[in-house]
């Protein structure tokens, strides 16, 4: 009978070293993160502002550009947000101003897991002017920069 209760033993100790208790770990899809940015820029868009889209990475920034010179133009408020490459994160800009005014939020997602749940650390820039985004041609990919970015100050 000792045997077999040492062996009882052994068997429930490999079972409980087996048993991963930590949560299960979250794939977010695009999808997904298209939700949480979205609703993560909404806080931080100007009241009555115009929108001038949302733009995934190597989407053509053409109209966003017609829309902001517009916008400026007018002296109406606008915004765009606009998708850039990250290594291991997910990073966004809302490009956001009127006639005399542009800023950039940044946001990324970079250690997430950490927080919990999908999310973005961000923080805010003044922009002297914008840029397009360009595409580089690689021998085996293309390298899409973000189709909308800051020109810091």
């Amino acid at each position: 009978m000792p045997i077999s209760m040492t062996l009882c033993s052994i068997g429930f100790l490999i079972g409980l070293a087996l048993v991963d208790t930590r949560p299960p770990r979250l794939h977010p899809t695009q999808d997904y993160w298209r939700q949480v940015i979205e609703s993560t820029a909404e806080v931080h868009l100007p009241k009555g502002s115009v929108s001038c889209g949302v733009l995934h990475l190597g989407a053509e920034a053409g109209s966003a550009v017609h829309c902001i010179a517009q916008a400026q133009r007018k002296g109406i408020a606008f915004w765009v947000l606009s998708q850039a490459p990250g290594i291991d994160s997910q990073v966004w800009t809302l490009l956001k101003g009127n006639r005399d005014d542009l800023t950039a939020v940044e946001f990324d997602s970079y250690d997430w897991e950490t927080r919990g749940k999908p999310s973005f650390t961000s923080y805010a820039v003044r922009c002297k002017s914008y840029e397009i985004g360009r595409v580089q041609r690689r021998k085996n990919y293309d390298f899409h920069e973000g189709a909308i970015s800051c020109v810091r100050k």
